[in-house]
C-alpha cells in the first residue's frame, strides 16, 4: 500500500493534512506536531504514511518524520488505544519525549493527551514500557557489537539494539550511529538514538 507520500500541501482541515500528488489530493490524519510543520500551501512535502481501515473507511495516517510513525505503530499495539488516541498523544510528545515518559512510568503525563484515560495510559506503560527503554536513555541488557566492551562502544550498541527493535535493518542502524558519533564522540544513548533516528528519517 501506499507508504510515502511526496506531492505539494494542498491545505489542512481538522487533524489531517491535505496533500496534491500529481493532482490528486489525499487527505491524511496527522498529529498537530505534524500539521504544525507542514510547509505554506503549494509547496513540497513528503509524509510517511500508515494504510488503515478505521470503522470500515480506509484511511491515511501521515507522520512528518519516521520516528513519529514507529511510535504510532508501537501505541497502537496495546489493547484499547486506537489510532485517533494515538494521534493524539503523538500531538502533545515527540517520540523521544514520549518513550521517556513511558520508560519512567509517567502515566500521569500520557493522560494529558485528549481522550487518554486513566487505564489505557497504564496499558501504554505496562506494554511498552520493556520496548522504548532504550530511547530514554536506559541502558538495555542486550548484548553489545563486537568484544571488549568500553562505554563508547556500549552506548554505540545500545543504540543500534534500539534501532533495530524499531524496525530498522542492522547495516543501517549501525551506519546512522556511527555518522553521528563522528561528530559527537560525547553523546548519550538518547541523544544518539534521537540524532541517528533523524538522519534516518532524512530530516
Amino acid at each position: 500500500m501506499i507508504a510515502k507520500l511526496k506531492g505539494l500541501v494542498e491545505g489542512q482541515e481538522e487533524g489531517a493534512a491535505l496533500i496534491d500528488v500529481g493532482g490528486v489530493v489525499y487527505r491524511t490524519l496527522s498529529s498537530a506536531k505534524t500539521l504544525a510543520g507542514l510547509p505554506a500551501k503549494g509547496q513540497p512535502v513528503a509524509l510517511e504514511t500508515e494504510y488503515l481501515v478505521i470503522q470500515e473507511v480506509p484511511t491515511l495516517v501521515g507522520f512528518g518524520t519516521l520516528a513519529e510513525l514507529e511510535a504510532f505503530r508501537l501505541l497502537v499495539t496495546v489493547n484499547g488505544v486506537g489510532p485517533k488516541a494515538a494521534l493524539a498523544i503523538l500531538s502533545i510528545f515527540a517520540p523521544d519525549v514520549l518513550f521517556g515518559a513511558i520508560a519512567n512510568g509517567e502515566a500521569k503525563a500520557i493522560q494529558a493527551a485528549k481522550g487518554v484515560g486513566g487505564k489505557a495510559a497504564a496499558r501504554i506503560i505496562t506494554d511498552l514500557r520493556d520496548k522504548v527503554g532504550a530511547f530514554a536513555g536506559v541502558v538495555s541488557s542486550a548484548g553489545g557489537v563486537g568484544t571488549a566492551p568500553t562505554p563508547e562502544g556500549t552506548i554505540a550498541a545500545d543504540a543500534v539494539s534500539a534501532l533495530t527493535n524499531l524496525g530498522y535493518q542492522q547495516p543501517e542502524a549501525s551506519k546512522a550511529v556511527a555518522a553521528v558519533m563522528e561528530k559527537d564522540r560525547d553523546a548519550d544513548v538518547s541523544t544518539l538514538i534521537r540524532l541517528a533516528l533523524k538522519r534516518l528519517s532524512g530530516s
